[in-house]
């Protein structure tokens, strides 16, 4: 997924746009684009949000953002970003395997509608929309809070599906 450079993002100009936030933000070297990576979790109250609301959601932050994707690389010109080096915006999905969303991006090729869906956004934005799984050992005590974070505990294995 490359270097994760930052987390909760506001996708606002102004402080009365009601806009969501990028969960992730990663550079990719190797494919020299920037990631926007939105994260889904298993729910433990059963309320998984599906692949579709993913897709949704990384297709709008995606249309929001590339337009200043040049201001995104000057705000972020600590973590040496150039447009030399990264050359655009890649919508990135990375969910739990065991999450409804998860399941269903495993399954894909059962859901043609999803892949058609896929498939027109990725035609429209010029980029292949990602979509990675993950899953971890540590299921029964999967999360630790540290200072006010959340994180998985134990070695995580990310598999890319499209």
């Amino acid at each position: 997924l490359g270097k994760i450079l930052d987390f909760e993002v506001p996708l606002k100009e102004k402080k009365s746009d009601k806009y969501g936030r990028i969960d992730l933000v990663a550079k990719d070297d190797n494919k020299q684009s920037i990631k926007l990576i939105e994260l889904k979790i298993k729910a433990k109250n059963g309320n998984d949000e599906t692949l579709l609301r993913a897709l949704l959601e990384i297709y709008t932050y995606y249309k929001l953002i590339n337009n200043s994707y040049d201001k995104f690389l000057i705000d972020y010109g600590d973590y040496g970003l150039s447009s030399d080096k990264y050359k655009r915006f890649q919508p990135t999905i990375l969910t739990d395997q065991q999450s409804l969303s998860g399941i269903t991006l495993l399954n894909i090729k059962e859901h043609p509608c999803i892949q058609a869906l896929i498939s027109k956004m990725n035609n429209e934005i010029g980029s292949q929309i990602e979509g990675f799984v993950y899953d971890y050992p540590n299921r029964n005590e999967p999360f630790k809070e540290v200072e006010h974070k959340i994180m998985l505990q134990g070695d995580i294995t990310i598999t890319q599906i499209i």
